[in-house]
């Protein structure tokens, strides 16, 4: 087969309505015709290739191709402790910067101990990093990085992150909420002045400012 051989403008219709993407159809021909194969005209052999093997030949690639892409995938976002040798990339180190983390060196060492004390599986580190500097710039300023009460801290602070729903229904459900009498001597009663009693106990409280 010439190596300059082209199809004629019908055989490249007739690809367009198979719906093959031409430069496939060329692949696929030229594999076959290179086993040694021998034609007086490739063009003609090319259209009957057309209307018989090509379309299950390059249908069997595409859903071997599916199947490895598929692999890939899989296996590139399984879940997987950290890798010892991880670091953020170009953007991660963007954001870092921008959250005001002075050190990166120091950011990664805590962001591993964290991880690694958990025994975090996760399939997109990059993800995790961005998630964590929402409290780990304030861990790092705080100076207390490791001790089992920050640790403790900052479990409890990406929890609330993670389901603020939980957090406001909990706040809501005060111990100890203050007496209609205590609040309004004059009538005693809190509901006749606008005051829902239920919602006292989270006056004052910012669940998005970091124990730490």
């Amino acid at each position: 087969m010439p190596p300059d051989w082209e199809p004629t403008e019908n055989a490249k219709q007739k690809c367009a309505e198979l719906g093959i993407p031409l430069g496939d159809a060329i692949r696929i021909f030229r594999d076959w015709a290179d086993q040694g194969k021998y034609s007086k005209n490739w063009h003609l052999s090319f259209a009957q290739a057309l209307r018989t093997w090509v379309p299950e030949t390059w249908a069997r690639s595409i859903e071997a191709k599916t199947r490895l892409d598929n692999a890939r995938w899989q296996a590139e976002t399984a879940k997987r402790p950290l890798p010892a040798d991880w670091l953020p990339n170009a953007q991660g180190e963007n954001l870092a910067v921008s959250a005001g983390i002075l050190d990166l060196t120091e950011a990664v060492g805590f962001f591993r101990d964290y991880h690694n004390r958990k025994k975090t599986l996760s399939g997109d580190w990059a993800a995790e990093w961005r998630a964590a500097l929402r409290w780990l710039p304030d861990a790092l300023k705080s100076k207390t990085g490791g001790t089992a009460d920050t640790w403790k801290a900052i479990d409890e602070y990406t929890e609330r992150l993670e389901h603020p729903q939980i957090v406001t229904e909990t706040a809501h459900r005060a111990p100890n909420p203050p007496k209609s009498s205590e609040l309004y001597p004059e009538t005693g009663n809190a509901r006749e002045n606008g005051l829902n009693v239920d919602d006292y106990s989270t006056q004052g409280m910012d669940w998005d400012t970091p124990p730490f």
